[in-house]
């Protein structure tokens, strides 16, 4: 596998690790079709990746690049500000044991939380955690 998906699967690995989300997907899910047990539950996609040429050495190049990871998670009423709140700290948790993720990633960070007001009589809450990756590679 390439080193986005080596780092994806370790990062899906480690949100399943978490007892407190009860469904974990890289598949789009539509949140209305989970049962209560299923909640919290959480998307992980890849996202942006920047890359830079940091020495070449003829044929290879050695490449250093930072990807990013959106995690979305939702929860239900009720106290889902607090249900949030625990979530973040349980996820950011079960990232940083290893950031450097078996070796496949130099560094890992959660760079932002961004939380969706929620709309209207909703019963859930959504909210995006963008986590950052570095690692580097040669071709």
């Amino acid at each position: 596998a390439n080193m986005r998906e080596q780092i994806t699967q370790k990062i899906l690995a480690q949100l399943k690790s978490i007892p407190a989300l009860g469904y974990v997907s890289r598949d789009p899910v539509l949140v209305e079709n989970l049962a209560a047990p299923q909640f919290p539950c959480a998307l992980i996609e890849s996202a942006d990746e920047t890359r830079e040429v940091i020495a070449s050495s003829s044929p290879l190049y050695f490449i250093a690049a930072q990807i990013t990871f959106n995690i979305t998670v939702w929860t239900r009423n009720p106290y889902q500000d607090s249900k949030r709140n625990k979530l973040f700290a349980d996820i950011e948790a079960a990232l940083v044991i290893d950031r450097k993720l078996g070796g496949v990633a130099t560094d890992l960070i959660v760079r932002e939380i961004q939380i969706q007001p929620q709309q209207g009589s909703q019963p859930y809450g959504q909210s995006t955690l963008k986590v950052e990756v570095d690692y580097s590679y040669s071709n």
